[in-house]
C-alpha cells in the first residue's frame, strides 16, 4: 500500500493509475492526519478509477462534475454547485452512492423541510422541486454512466412543486410614468427604454456593445449576456440558442440610442454601454417605482409588459388598417365576439374528455396545452397571410383634425364627468362578477347536481344561446329603433331568465336550468355586440358638452371596469368559498357550504342581472346626445 508519514506527521499517498487514454501517471496527496484518513482517500480513488458506485457520494460528486461542467455555461454549474456542496454533501456524501435507497432519500427530504431561510422562513416550493431536481440528476448520471441499478431519488418522488406565481406588468401609460422619473439618470433612462420597447433580458442588455446597433436598418443584434461571478464581469451566449437574435427599434428608440453614445468620449465598438450591475438596475427599479406611483415589479417583467404591449397593439392596429368604415368595424367586433364564443364553447366541452382520453395527470394537460397551441398557431398564421390593409393614401386621407392629447389628470377629469361612462364601468364591473359566480358552477355540479359533466352543458346552454343573439343583433337594433330599448329588454328577459334559474334550481330540475339559463343568456348577449357602439355614443357625449375629443382614451379606459370586476370577482369566490367552510378535497361538503354554492351560483347573478338592468334603464346616451345636438343647432 502507496501510504506514507511525513517527518512532520502528517501522512501522504502515492499511487499509479492508467487514465482513458492508456497512459500511466502518477498521483500524489498530502497533508493526511491519520493513516486511516489516506488509506479512505486511497479508496475512493481507485473506485473512481474504476468507475464504480461503491464510492461515496462525495468522491462520485467529484466525478459529475469531471463529466458535466466542460459542457454547462459557469452560471449554471456555479448553482448546481451550491446545492451540491450545501444541501447534498453534508447529508449524503459519506454514503456509498450504491447503497443511498428511496427512503433514504425520503428522509433527506423531512431534512431539507426543516431548513430556514436567512429571514427564518422555510425554503420556497420550488426551491425545494430544484434541490431534489438536482440530486436526481445525479442518479440518473450514476444509472446512465456507470451502472446504476436505480435512482432512488425518482422512487421516493418529488419534493415540492412549482408554484404558479402572479405574471406582473405594466401597461403603457404605467410605463410611460416610470420612465419620467428616469431621464434624471440617462444611463438608467437609456437601458430601461431597451428593456421596455425592445422586450430583452436584463443579462442581454448588460452585455450591449455599439457594435450591436444598426441605424440604418433599426435593428439590435442580440448574441451574448453578462453577468457577476465570484467577483468577476462574465461574457457568455444568451440563455437559449433561440435567444440569438435580431430585434427591430421603432424610429425614435433609434434616435434616443444614438444621443445615448453620444454621452461616452471614448466608446470602443466592442465596450460595454451599461457598465452596471443586475442590482443597480433592481435599485434603480425600486426607486422609480416609488417615485411615480406605479405598483412594484421585476426587472424581468419587463419583458411581460412589452409582450401586453404587442398584444393590445395587434387588434386594434388591425382593424384600424382594415377599414375606416364604422359599421365594418362593428360587423369585425361582433363576428370576433362570436368566433371567441364558439372557441370557448367548444374547449369547454371536450378539454375534460380529452385529458382523461391522453391518460389523465398533469403529463395530459400539457399535452392538451400543446395541442390547443399548435391549433392557435396554425389559424393565427392563416389570419396574417390572409388580412389585407387599405392603400396607405386612403388610410392618411381625412386626418386633418388635431391628435387629443390631455393629461392624465385631465383625461380622468372628463372621463368621470361622463356619467355614461360611469354606467359602463359600473355594467362592465357588474358583469365580471357575474362570470366569475358562473364560473365556479363546477363546484354547484358536482357538490349539488352530483354530476361534474352538466358543467359543460350548461356552457352550451350560454354560448349557443350568445353566438345567435349576436348574429341578430343588428336586425334587432333596426327593428327596435335604437340600442337603449334592446340593450334594455334585453336584460330584462335575461333578469326574468336568471330568476327563473333560481327556482328551477331549488325545485332541481336540471332541463328547467338549463331552459332559463338559456333564456337569461339569449337576453344579455345583444350587449355584447353592441357595446362598441355605445361606447362610441358615450365618447360623442363628451364632445357635445365638453366640446373635446376623446375618442381614443374612452375606448383604452372602458377596460377599467373590467379589470376592476375581474379581480372583484375572482376574490370573491374565494372569500366566500372560504367563509362557507369549504374543505379541498373532500367528496361531501358541509351544509353551509351547499348553502353558499346556492347564493353563489343562483342568487348572486339574479341580483347582478337585475343592477345591470336599472343601469340600462339609466343609459340612454343615444337620447342625451340628439337633445344635445338640437341644442347647439339652435344655437
Amino acid at each position: 500500500m502507496a501510504i506514507y508519514k511525513n517527518d512532520n506527521g502528517t501522512w501522504y499517498v502515492m499511487i499509479r493509475y492508467q487514465d482513458w487514454t492508456g497512459a500511466r501517471k502518477q498521483k500524489c496527496k498530502r497533508g493526511f492526519s491519520t493513516r486511516k484518513e489516506a488509506a479512505d482517500w486511497e479508496l475512493q480513488f481507485k473506485l473512481q478509477k474504476k468507475a464504480s458506485v461503491d464510492m461515496t457520494m462525495e468522491s462520485f460528486c467529484t466525478m459529475y462534475e469531471e463529466d458535466v461542467r466542460p459542457s454547462l455555461k459557469q452560471s449554471t454549474w456555479l448553482t448546481k454547485e451550491n446545492i451540491i456542496q450545501k444541501k447534498i454533501l453534508p447529508y449524503l456524501g459519506k454514503r456509498k452512492v450504491s447503497e443511498i435507497t428511496a427512503k433514504d432519500v425520503m428522509d433527506w427530504h423531512n431534512q431539507m423541510r426543516k431548513l430556514k431561510t436567512k429571514t427564518g422562513k422555510p425554503l420556497s416550493p420550488t426551491y425545494l422541486k430544484t434541490i431534489h431536481g438536482q440530486l436526481s440528476t445525479i442518479f440518473n448520471h450514476a444509472v446512465k454512466y456507470y451502472d446504476l441499478s436505480i435512482n432512488p431519488a425518482r422512487k421516493a418522488g418529488a419534493l415540492g412543486e412549482e408554484e404558479g406565481k402572479e405574471m406582473l406588468f405594466w401597461t403603457k401609460e404605467e410605463y410611460k410614468r416610470f420612465a419620467e422619473e428616469m431621464m434624471d439618470k440617462p444611463l438608467s433612462y437609456y437601458a430601461f427604454q431597451l428593456l421596455y420597447w425592445c422586450g430583452i433580458r436584463s443579462g442581454e442588455l448588460l452585455a450591449l456593445t455599439p457594435a450591436d446597433f444598426n441605424f440604418k436598418k433599426k435593428t439590435l443584434r442580440i448574441n451574448k449576456s453578462y453577468q457577476r461571478l465570484k467577483g468577476e464581469d462574465v461574457i457568455s451566449t444568451p440563455k437559449t440558442k433561440n435567444s440569438v437574435r435580431t430585434v427591430i427599434m421603432p424610429q425614435f428608440l433609434c434616435d434616443e440610442m444614438q444621443d445615448c453614445l453620444k454621452l461616452y468620449y471614448s466608446l470602443k465598438p466592442d465596450d460595454r454601454i451599461f457598465p452596471v450591475t443586475k442590482y443597480y438596475l433592481n435599485h434603480e427599479m425600486e426607486r422609480g417605482c416609488k417615485a411615480s406611483g406605479v405598483k412594484k415589479i421585476r426587472v424581468h417583467d419587463l419583458r411581460h409588459s412589452h409582450v401586453s404591449l404587442l398584444i393590445n397593439m395587434g387588434y386594434a392596429s388591425l382593424v384600424t388598417f382594415c377599414t375606416k368604415n364604422s359599421r365594418e368595424r362593428v360587423e369585425m367586433g361582433s363576428w370576433r365576439f362570436i368566433f371567441a364564443f364558439s372557441t370557448s364553447l367548444l374547449i369547454q366541452s371536450v378539454t375534460v374528455q380529452f385529458v382523461r382520453a391522453a391518460g389523465g395527470g398533469a403529463a395530459a394537460w400539457r399535452t392538451v396545452a400543446v395541442v390547443y397551441a399548435i391549433i392557435g398557431l396554425i389559424v393565427n398564421t392563416i389570419s396574417v397571410f390572409s388580412i389585407k390593409e387599405l392603400p396607405e393614401e386612403e388610410l392618411k386621407a381625412g386626418k386633418d383634425h388635431t391628435e387629443e392629447k390631455y393629461s392624465l389628470v385631465e383625461a380622468a377629469k372628463l372621463l368621470f364627468s361622463n356619467k355614461y361612462y360611469l354606467m359602463i364601468c359600473a355594467t362592465y364591473i357588474c358583469q365580471q362578477i357575474y362570470s366569475a359566480m358562473l364560473n365556479m358552477g363546477i363546484y354547484y355540479m358536482i357538490y349539488i347536481l352530483k354530476n361534474e359533466n352538466l358543467y359543460s352543458v350548461f356552457s352550451w346552454a350560454i354560448n349557443i344561446p350568445v353566438i345567435i343573439a349576436m348574429c341578430i343583433t343588428p336586425m334587432l337594433v333596426e327593428k327596435m329603433k335604437g340600442l337603449y330599448r334592446m340593450n334594455l329588454a334585453g336584460y330584462i328577459l335575461g333578469t326574468a331568465g336568471r330568476l327563473g334559474v333560481v327556482f328551477a334550481g331549488y325545485m332541481g330540475s336540471v332541463p328547467l336550468m338549463l331552459a332559463f339559463t338559456a333564456i337569461a343568456a339569449l337576453g344579455m348577449a345583444p350587449w355584447q355586440g353592441d357595446m362598441g357602439a355605445v361606447v362610441a355614443s358615450c365618447s360623442e357625449y363628451t364632445y357635445l358638452t365638453k366640446h373635446k375629443h376623446i375618442d381614443g382614451t374612452m375606448y383604452s379606459c372602458t377596460s377599467f371596469g373590467t379589470k376592476i370586476g375581474g379581480g372583484i370577482g375572482v376574490a370573491l369566490c374565494g372569500w366566500l368559498l372560504d367563509a362557507s367552510g369549504f374543505v379541498k378535497e373532500a367528496t361531501i361538503q358541509p351544509e353551509s357550504c351547499l348553502n353558499m354554492l346556492h347564493v353563489m351560483y343562483l342568487w348572486i347573478p339574479m341580483v347582478l342581472s337585475l343592477i345591470i338592468t336599472f343601469i340600462m334603464s339609466r343609459m340612454n346616451v343615444e337620447d342625451a346626445n340628439e337633445k344635445l345636438r338640437k341644442q347647439l343647432e339652435e344655437c
